[in-house]
């Protein structure tokens, strides 16, 4: 049986507070072009996430657990619809 990665849990629930009322919150400023902007915009529509920050949020947690299971050897990978899988080269 195939292991699942999941990353549905509250973690990624964007309904969900990012942080404990408790945690300290630290803003931070970024720059990005226009089309970084629109990026981040039309995975807010299609994630259906609240804002542009609980995207980021949620693609930094998505990326840490990536980097994690690539550092102990794993390999992602990207199933097609037609069953076909391929080596997804995130980490170049």
């Amino acid at each position: 049986m195939e292991e699942i990665l999941d990353m549905s849990k509250e973690k990624m629930n964007p309904a969900t507070k990012a942080t404990k009322s408790s945690e300290k919150v630290e803003r931070l400023h970024l720059s990005m072009t226009p089309a970084l902007k629109a990026k981040l915009i039309e995975l807010q529509r299609q994630t259906h996430a609240n804002n542009v920050s609980d995207v980021v949020r949620n693609a930094i947690l998505l990326y840490t657990a990536l980097v994690k299971e690539h550092s102990n050897g794993k390999e992602i990978l990207v199933r097609s619809e037609d069953g076909k899988e391929k080596a997804y080269a995130i980490f170049l």
